[in-house]
């Protein structure tokens, strides 16, 4: 019997994305699923464009805004899949997103997290593709796998699927912290190996709206980020073997506040992204030697003729770093390779 898999779908204000992103889940090649849309307190009109679906997806809206986590949590409880996926309110799934997850948990017994590669989809639907994170498909150690997690959270929840008892048994999304999926990512590594497959199964949604809601916060948005990977770094101290790894991580929250500078220069914020290079210098010190942070800083202080954002536009391509992934890496020592 083909297991059953959950594809709950939790949302706030996301009317002008909803609807491609339900029926992107009822489009899946796997015919055994159950989609879930638990509408947080929408004030637009996402719930009832979600409606148009009820004869083939359970809906459910919230009686007040019970925040994401909890809202995540909720579809958590609600599910009743052997297996689970959290796509955003926004991302669009393909439809081989189940079938090639599910066959990576079903024929490995020791893994529970698969993780597939994305696609990066802006607010126009045009696609933008990323090199994969990994230069080979593997079946990962869960110990190593969680090694890179306490540095990138690498994949976002459109791109994962688990088994549910495993988030059920690591508590679920924690919600002490607003970015989603980084602890949830490292605790279920520690509790099996994880599988990775360089196919395309989602299209991350990059769009204003969701950055600039971000960034708006300032550097709340920052401490948010800061609390989530600090969290990390504190349990795998008491880790016998991740405790060694914890200096380099967090030095290497230096890296996510210069990627946030980024995005902040990208939408126009300039004073924001002078406080995340400033942040970012106090993670890791060695950054303002980078050339990066010469060419942000360049752009920021310029006062030619050219606005900063004009600048940055000019010189992007020579950065290193970039929102969309431009180089893989070596897979974790003990990877099987599985391509």
């Amino acid at each position: 019997m083909q297991p059953l898999v959950s594809i709950c779908i939790p949302g706030y204000n996301c009317s002008k994305w909803i609807e491609l992103t339900i029926r992107s889940a009822l489009n899946q090649n796997y015919p055994n699923i159950e989609i879930l849309y638990i509408d947080n307190q929408s004030v637009d009109n996402s719930f009832n464009i979600a409606r148009n679906f009820e004869n083939s997806i359970q809906l459910f809206k919230n009686e007040t805004n019970i925040g994401m986590m909890a809202n995540h949590n909720k579809a958590l409880g609600l599910s009743k899949g052997k297996y689970i996926c959290f796509p955003g309110a926004d991302d669009i799934l393909h439809p081989n997103h189940v079938d090639d997850l599910l066959a990576l948990l079903e024929n490995n017994p020791t893994v529970v997290m698969a993780i597939g590669e994305r696609q990066i989809v802006d607010e126009n639907n045009t696609f933008v593709d990323c090199e994969p994170f990994y230069n080979h498909c593997a079946i990962i150690p869960g110990i190593e796998q969680a090694r890179v997690f306490m540095m990138s959270s690498m994949a976002y929840t459109c791109q994962v699927m688990l088994r549910r008892d495993t988030v059920l048994k690591v508590g679920g999304f924690p919600l002490d912290t607003l970015v989603l999926e980084a602890m949830l990512w490292y605790k279920s590594a520690l509790e099996g190996d994880v599988a990775y497959t360089k196919r395309v199964v989602a299209a991350y949604r990059n769009h204003s709206e969701n950055m600039t809601a971000g960034l708006s916060k300032g550097l709340e948005y920052a401490y948010e980020h800061y609390t989530s990977y600090h969290q990390i770094i504190n349990l795998a101290r008491h880790h016998p073997y991740l405790s060694q790894f914890c200096d380099a991580a967090y030095k290497n929250i230096g890296n996510h506040m210069m990627r946030i500078a980024q995005r902040s220069i990208e939408i126009g914020c300039v004073d924001t992204a002078k406080a995340y290079m400033n942040m970012a210098l106090a993670y890791n010190a060695e950054i303002e030697n980078s050339y990066t942070y010469k060419v942000f800083r360049f752009c920021l202080d310029s006062t030619s003729e050219y606005d900063p954002l004009g600048l940055y536009n000019r010189l992007k391509d020579t950065l290193p770093i970039s929102l969309v992934r431009r180089v893989s890496y070596n897979l974790p020592q003990g990877s099987i390779i599985i391509d």
